[in-house]
């Protein structure tokens, strides 16, 4: 399971699909439940986000902090865990395979998509709003503060 050629073929017990919160939250989780499974986690990204300083504040609510980290690290934390850094291009639901951008095809018993949403901006051609949903953005909409010499609150209230 360690080799990265093109044409391998992979087989695992849980595959997941997105190397975001929620699908390294999901793969430590089935790494910890199941240590006698097998865990493959398809990220697109070179690096993972892993969820850090957890505090539970009520029933249903949780705050934490995001960090991106290293494939390596989520495979040094749980040996029954690998990560491929690679796109899902095709989903073979059939023959529980999934064909990854790089030749590689991962054969499954069940799958996980952890991919993501996409949030709704409620006026995405006003240049004044911008969505943010992960470190990217967050990273974005500090770069272009950077660049401002004042910003203009308009008919905001409170704005100091």
């Amino acid at each position: 399971m360690a080799s990265s050629l093109e044409n391998s073929v992979f087989e695992t017990t849980f595959a997941i699909i997105g190397g975001g919160i929620a699908g390294v939250s999901c793969a430590e989780q089935l790494a910890i439940e199941d240590p006698e499974a097998s865990v493959i986690l398809i990220s697109a990204s070179p690096l993972v986000k892993v969820a850090r300083n957890i505090n539970k504040i009520s029933e249903r609510l949780e705050e934490f902090d995001v960090e991106e980290e290293t494939h390596a690290y989520l495979e040094k934390c749980h040996p029954n865990c690998k990560v491929i850094n690679s796109s899902a291009i095709e989903i073979n639901d059939e023959r529980h395979e999934i064909h990854l951008s790089n030749r590689q095809i991962v054969r499954y018993k069940r799958l996980c998509i952890c991919s993501g949403a996409v949030p709704k901006v409620i006026a995405k051609s006003s240049p004044f709003v911008l969505g943010i949903r992960d470190t990217e953005t967050v990273e974005r909409f500090q770069k272009s503060f950077q660049l401002q010499k004042r910003v203009d609150c308009g008919k905001w209230r409170n704005c100091n």
